[in-house]
């Protein structure tokens, strides 16, 4: 097993012990260092309005979510105006969903509406109220990259079967 280390300056390729400690140059350091940022994100929860997630595969369905908020305000105008209520509002819906989803074990929400949302307020007495439904199916998916490729499959299928004579 080989470990990477940046204080053995001296001398390249040193023993200690049982592992191999050895100095990469500059230019594969940069090169590790680019492979590892160019990693893609992706949310704990991934929200969709279609019915399936690009680059996935369903592992398991969880069931449809359906789910009503009510919120109100009397101090609409401290937050912003009605924009700016409902934009917090509805951050705070999808974050409720995205939680909902998780703790059924699942990492994607697809077919996502927002059916209704009925919002009401009195700019007289700085109050306004909300009423949103979302709508959804919770899915735990496996994305393509972590699921083995097919010559693999093939590979470690062939390699496992006892009909192949062994050569010794």
């Amino acid at each position: 097993m080989e470990e990477i280390s940046e204080h053995c300056a001296s001398n390249p390729m040193q023993v200690t012990g049982k592992s191999k400690v050895r100095k990469l140059p500059r230019l594969e350091k940069r090169i590790q260092y680019k492979l590892q940022k160019e990693r893609v994100y992706r949310p704990a929860v991934e929200i969709t309005p279609l019915c399936f997630v690009p680059g996935a595969t369903f592992d398991k369905y969880l069931g449809n979510i359906n789910l009503y908020y009510i919120r109100e305000s009397t101090s609409v105008r401290e937050v912003g105006g009605v924009s700016g209520f409902m934009h917090s509002f509805v951050s705070e819906v999808q974050a409720m969903v995205r939680s909902h989803v998780l703790a059924l074990g699942g990492n994607a929400i697809v077919a996502y509406d927002m059916i209704e949302c009925v919002l009401m307020d009195n700019p007289h007495k700085n109050q306004c109220q909300c009423l949103i439904n979302v709508t959804g199916d919770a899915v735990r998916v496996m994305y393509d990259i972590d699921l083995p490729s097919f010559t693999e499959k093939v590979h470690t299928e062939n390699t496992n079967n006892s009909d192949i004579p062994k050569e010794k």
